[in-house]
């Protein structure tokens, strides 16, 4: 049986989902794992767990580059604009890429949708 390119994303999604649990045993304030568990659980459509572990990643890694921009991409996967906007301005202002972010499309519901002052970015991603 030939996959396509989704189920085998929904495949990995799963893979991490199952195996990050393991991984967090071993150190329940790891945000990056949170964080990443987030974005798969939003991809695989369980919204409250993402959102959940999103803002525990948010919590533990309030400055952490790489946390506050997953949180943003969960929070734009689930439709939640204006959290996602100012999750990813929090990025962006702490040194995520604005290139990357632009390029991203999992971010794709909220690009253009708000001006960044002093981010030089004119309309944000």
């Amino acid at each position: 049986m030939r996959l396509n390119r989704r189920q085998v994303a929904l495949r990995s999604y799963a893979e991490a989902v199952r195996l990050d649990p393991e991984h967090l045993a071993a150190d329940p304030t790891d945000a990056g794992i949170l964080a990443r568990m987030a974005v798969s659980e939003v991809k695989l459509g369980r919204p409250a767990e993402a959102r959940r572990n999103a803002g525990a990643a948010a919590k533990l890694r309030a400055h952490d580059v790489e946390v506050r921009y997953r949180v943003a991409v969960v929070r734009a996967l689930n439709g939640e604009t204006e959290a996602a906007l100012a999750e990813l301005e929090e990025a962006l202002g702490l040194g995520y890429s604005a290139a990357i972010a632009r390029s991203g499309h999992d971010l794709a519901s909220i690009r253009g949708k708000r001006q960044v002052p002093g981010a030089g970015l004119g309309v944000l991603i």
